[in-house]
């Protein structure tokens, strides 16, 4: 159980660090970092659909970030979410899948966005469904990795509250 639990403490550390970053390719590659150790503790924990999100997760940092702000293709934002459907279904465990699949929907617009404080500000809205699942599938790194990660989250919005005129300008 506490091998469980630290492969969720690696997720929660990369996932909470990601957002102090100014840029959005690096808040992109330690999400990838953090997912990978997200799919091993979900996995070891049997809550298959936290796993598959993960792995779509992680998929979806990498996407995204391969391309640049004004050269990304139109269809990858629906392509992402219409993965995060398909895993939701072919790991469905009932009604509690729709927390995570909300959540990784959410965030998904958030890692989408040009500006990197609409990125925190959407994925603020991410950790609660998280948090919640979290709870139900008896993740307690991830309970405290939402919580961490809201406090993260809060800390970097405060921190980087005076955007360049030029971020603001390509948002």
């Amino acid at each position: 159980m506490v091998a469980i639990q630290l492969a969720g403490l690696a997720g929660l550390l990369l996932g909470a660090g990601s957002f102090q970053s100014k840029k959005r390719r690096r808040i992109l590659g330690i999400q990838l970092a953090s997912n990978c150790s997200w799919i091993i503790h979900y996995l070891l924990l049997g809550a298959s659909t936290g796993a598959g999100l993960n792995v779509v997760g992680g998929l979806r940092a990498y996407a995204f970030s391969r391309y640049d702000q004004k050269h990304r293709p139109g269809w990858l934002l629906g392509a992402v979410i219409a993965a995060i459907f398909l895993a939701t279904a072919l790991t469905w465990q009932g009604w509690v899948s729709l927390l995570p699949a909300a959540g990784m929907t959410t965030a998904t617009i958030g890692f989408w966005q040009r500006n990197t404080q609409h990125i925190r500000l959407i994925a603020l809205c991410a950790s609660p469904l998280w948090l919640v699942y979290g709870l139900l599938s008896g993740s307690y790194a991830a309970v405290a990795a939402e919580v961490l990660m809201v406090a993260s989250l809060l800390i970097s919005l405060w921190r980087h509250r005076r955007t360049s005129r030029a971020e603001r300008l390509r948002a």
